[in-house]
């Protein structure tokens, strides 16, 4: 029974049936229960952008830094389809904002990596590392230069002093992170 109880529950979190989950999770279904694409119906929900489930399954003490293989946890997914509300309620829930995972890294590497902008702004102001090595990019800088995204991260640096740092594909002679020359113009390229 708890193999449907998941497929249920995976669904409706998925699919954002917010009257189904309270029915399955009322009549005991497993809200941690693991799976094959989405580990839990949190990523589910996550990654699909529906806040509101992704709320009451954190109610219903959903696992938030629960990992898999393919996402590695909730705030990863939800970086790479862009949802910043769901990237902000994450957060303020306790999710690790740095955790790491072989393939995309961590959630800044991967809004870096698919043009984020937003989700790389609030990860930079939330304490994301620009630094951190892992996963198959190597860092924040090296994923969005791997697919030619020019984009400006800001990052705090004390007392209201800030630091540029300019995103863009590796061509001879280009260094990764380089300061942004003042006036420099720049056009965001999609994959």
């Amino acid at each position: 029974m708890e193999e449907y109880e998941y497929t249920f529950l995976l669904i409706a979190a998925k699919e954002s049936h917010d009257q189904l989950i309270r029915l399955l999770l009322d009549r005991e279904a497993k809200v941690n229960a693991q799976g094959e694409l989405y580990d839990n119906a949190l990523q589910a929900a996550s990654s699909h952008g529906h806040e509101q489930i992704v709320q009451v399954l954190l109610d219903r003490e959903a696992k938030i830094n629960a990992q898999d293989e393919f996402y590695d946890n909730a705030l990863q997914a939800t970086s790479l389809y862009d949802h910043e509300q769901i990237v902000q309620v994450l957060l303020d829930r306790g999710a690790k904002i740095n955790a790491q995972d072989e393939f995309y890294g961590n959630a800044l590497q991967t809004a870096s990596l698919y043009d984020h902008e937003q989700i790389v702004q609030v990860l930079l102001d939330r304490g994301a590392k620009i630094n951190a090595q892992d996963g198959f990019y190597g860092n924040a800088l090296q994923a969005a230069s791997t697919h030619d995204h020019e984009q400006t991260v800001q990052r705090s640096r004390g007392e209201g002093e800030r630091s540029r740092w300019t995103l863009w594909q590796r061509t001879a002679g280009d260094i990764i992170g380089r300061p942004r020359e003042s006036g420099a113009a720049g056009s965001l390229s999609r994959p």
